[in-house]
């Protein structure tokens, strides 16, 4: 049970505890009786059960102060608990038109108990202002369930720093340039908004968080700031069926403004820093470090590649073997000699057909015998790789690279 429920429970009690004792000291029978009367005027009140008025005030007792609690804006508050109390007096003006008395005093004073203590609690309280912050802090890039645990946890709401592993996506429109020069401002902003917001908002409710978002780019996090161990599964499962969902939302700018958004996916996992960063003016939730800097670098050089997504063997070694995979390119990083495989991510496991698994494979082995400088065995295998008529810019590069490198041109490696 929610942190939420439980106080709700407590102040609903509270309030349908006092209004048993109104309705047990009698305090409450001459504005009943008063009512009654002023209802007979025009029509004898035939009917009048029992105890149906105690079972309103308990209901609207409990279902107040969770309402109270749930919404942060004030006036929404007030505006529900005036509602409720409406609904009271017009259901009971209305009943007595069918000859049939409920009170409306004993429901109306639990509305209000439950509204008054619900809104002390949520003002005055550390406990009670914690959704309101957290709202604040993270607004709508954290979808509402995800947003419930942080409420529901022992996080500090000031997120001072901390250390953890998460998956950092980068989502990035590779020919803004392009649509600059050939669309009106207008037309530009409005093509990259429609594909950018129902883009954020399907993987906001997949589970990411939305750090950044511009014109060019977007950045998700997963593993932060809620600690999930399956954070590297989860991102590539959710690129890749974001990955179909631009390329559907791309018939409808085609469709709409006779123009495409060329996008490309970077996948790194690795440990971050996470915490609020910035000030008063402009700040929020943030992670910092080299892995969120390398997923933008992946995200970058799937132009050079010529794939869509592109992640590193850090990533693929979380997954536990659940994706698809073609090896990229063998890379050195800038610090120490390190080597790091990069990786064009595919598809769920077992889920290629046979043809594109057979292409797959033959294009590994090419790229094996490649690195072995064995060209004319990798030539043979590429050229085995090729499925017809489906084009295959990886392929491609892979064999300029190759006639490149016959041509007695070196073959550097690429550096991160």
């Amino acid at each position: 049970m929610s942190r939420q429920s439980r106080i709700s429970i407590l102040i609903g009690a509270f309030s349908a505890g006092v209004t048993l004792l109104l309705l047990a000291s009698g305090f409450l029978r001459v504005p009943d009786h008063v009512l009654h009367e002023i209802y007979s005027l025009k029509q004898k009140i035939l009917f009048s059960p029992p105890y149906i008025s105690l079972v309103l005030a308990f209901f609207f007792s409990f279902a107040i102060a969770w309402v109270t609690l749930d919404i942060t804006k004030m006036s929404l508050r007030f505006l529900v608990a005036v509602g409720a109390f409406l609904i009271c007096l017009g259901a009971s003006w209305v009943l007595s038109l069918y000859q049939v008395f409920i009170s409306p005093f004993l429901p109306c004073v639990a509305i209000l108990l439950s509204f008054i203590t619900g809104t002390i609690f949520a003002v005055a309280t550390k406990i009670g202002q914690r959704k309101l912050v957290l709202e604040r802090l993270f607004e709508r890039r954290l979808a509402q369930s995800r947003l419930s645990q942080l409420v529901d946890s022992n996080q500090s709401v000031l997120f001072p720093g901390v250390s953890t592993e998460a998956t950092i996506v980068v989502v990035a429109v590779q020919n803004h340039t392009e649509l600059m020069e050939m669309m009106s401002p207008e037309a530009c902003v409005a093509m990259t908004n429609f594909c950018l917001r129902i883009a954020s908002d399907f993987v906001v409710e997949s589970g990411g968080y939305l750090e950044q978002c511009d014109g060019e780019s977007m950045r998700f996090v997963f593993g932060a700031p809620i600690a999930d161990e399956k954070h590297a599964i989860k991102a590539c499962r959710i690129a890749l069926d974001l990955l179909k969902r631009l390329d559907a939302l791309n018939l409808e700018c085609d469709s709409r403004w006779q123009r495409h958004i060329d996008f490309s996916l970077g996948i790194h996992s690795g440990p971050v820093i996470a915490g609020v960063f910035g000030g008063s003016r402009l700040g929020g939730f943030s992670v910092a470090g080299n892995t969120p800097d390398f997923a933008r670098k992946l995200c970058a050089v799937c132009s050079i590649y010529g794939c869509r997504i592109l992640t590193a063997s850090d990533t693929i070694e979380l997954t536990h073997d659940s994706y698809e995979v073609r090896p990229i390119d063998l890379i050195r990083l800038r610090k120490g000699n390190n080597r790091l495989e990069l990786y064009e991510l595919l598809a769920p496991k077992h889920t290629l057909s046979e043809e594109r698994t057979r292409s797959r494979d033959h294009f590994w082995k090419g790229v094996i015998y490649f690195r072995e400088k064995k060209f004319d065995q990798a030539n043979e295998e590429f050229s085995l790789a090729r499925i017809k008529g489906i084009p295959d810019p990886v392929l491609d590069y892979y064999l300029e690279r190759m006639e490149s490198v016959r041509r007695n041109s070196p073959d550097s490696d690429g550096v991160f």
